[in-house]
């Protein structure tokens, strides 16, 4: 058996985090929509499947989430993942824990506990590396916490201190039009994607959200973000 993809003429997301190549640069509202894309395939996956089964993916990383045209994004590489049934309900468990460190849930790697929460911590790293510009084995992290990006996110969280972490890229966006920097991420957008980014790397797997709740608030953000955009042309 085979998968077959659509050809990503935009290589995988992991190619454009940490870039020096200024011509590869994601704007905060391509950021944005790459992430509500994966959130939409998550959701599909945890509660859509044919057949009534489910899909836990297990391997949810930027080298995984292939970009197309328009800079669609997609989820691929199933070959870790595990059919879950609607009716099963006791949880599953595995001593082939099977993943990318910075990227494996915390519970996951200790229990072999397989539950759909352990790709919603593996997207949560994920939304912080978009943010971030970074890949969540970057030195600068890791050097910090042996455990990478989510670890030292949510300690910075925690102290506030977070805001020092966003990609300086996005902040610094201007409007080709009017030459003013007010196209980065607006306080509101910026607030409410560190809220549900925080909350997807919870290092308890019940204290996280569902795909279909992170689609929902990455949604909003994206929101926020276009209509303070034209409001402000407006003016």
């Amino acid at each position: 058996m085979i998968l077959v993809y659509e050809h990503a003429s935009n290589r995988s997301l992991d190619n454009y985090l940490g870039s020096t190549d200024s011509s590869t640069n994601l704007t905060w509202v391509q950021r944005l929509k790459i992430g509500i894309d994966i959130a939409r395939g998550l959701n599909y996956l945890h509660t859509r499947v044919e057949d009534e089964q489910r899909i836990i993916h297990r391997d949810i990383k930027s080298g995984n989430i292939l970009l197309g045209k328009n800079w669609v994004a997609k989820i691929a590489d199933f070959g870790l993942s595990r059919f879950h049934h609607t009716n099963q309900r006791e949880s599953l468990y595995t001593e082939n824990v099977a993943g990318t460190k910075e990227y494996l849930c915390p519970e996951y790697m200790k229990t072999g506990r397989l539950k759909r929460a352990i790709d919603i911590y593996s997207f949560g790293v994920v939304l912080f590396e978009i943010l971030f510009g970074k890949l969540a084995n970057d030195p600068v992290y890791v050097s910090e916490d042996e455990n990478g990006i989510a670890y030292v996110a949510r300690r910075h969280f925690e102290e506030r201190t977070i805001h020092e972490m966003v990609d300086p890229k996005i902040m610094e966006e201007v409007d080709e039009l009017t030459s003013t920097l007010h196209k980065g991420p607006n306080q509101d957008s910026l607030k409410v994607y560190l809220e549900i980014a925080y909350r997807c790397v919870a290092i308890t797997q019940n204290d996280r959200p569902t795909a279909k709740d992170v689609l929902e608030e990455l949604e909003k953000v994206l929101s926020s973000q276009v209509s303070r955009y034209f409001l402000w042309h407006e003016v």
